[in-house]
């Protein structure tokens, strides 16, 4: 059996990145944009991007908590107030554009689709997220 370690990064993740550089521990790292802000993301030395999953983070895209507002992709940021029933089309395939890009220019292992937090469970959750991220993110990559 195969497995891989990651460190999850947030506040304060100087600790995981020594533990991988100095310490050999981990596969990679996973890095979270709500608490590491694009500029210090796209810093990183390429071996860290290269063994690092990106997390978007979209869980409440219409509140860009942290440093969630420096990542132009984010659904608040593209569309200027994320609302539902705005996003979906035009916003909706801007943000996947933006996203891949940014995921594909940092060379991280792999690419990751956000998806939203929802409470409880709506009855058109799956039609929901298909309709803002899956469905874009699939046919901006398959455009490439």
């Amino acid at each position: 059996m195969k497995f891989e370690i990651y460190h999850q990064l947030g506040h304060n993740h100087k600790w995981n990145l020594q533990s991988l550089y100095d310490d050999g521990i981990g596969s990679g790292v996973i890095i979270a944009p709500r608490y590491i802000e694009r500029a210090h993301v796209e810093e990183l030395d390429a071996e860290i991007r290269e063994s690092a999953i990106f997390d978007p983070q979209f869980f409440l895209p219409d509140t860009a908590k942290g440093k969630l507002s420096t990542y132009d992709f984010f659904p608040n940021i593209v569309a200027d107030g994320f609302k539902t029933s705005e996003y979906e089309g035009e916003f909706a395939f801007e943000g996947a554009n933006q996203c891949l890009d940014f995921q594909l220019a940092n060379g991280f292992r792999y690419l990751v689709i956000p998806t939203r937090y929802a409470s409880g469970m709506p009855s058109d959750f799956i039609n929901q997220q298909e309709k803002l991220f899956i469905e874009p993110f699939l046919a901006t990559y398959q455009a490439r």
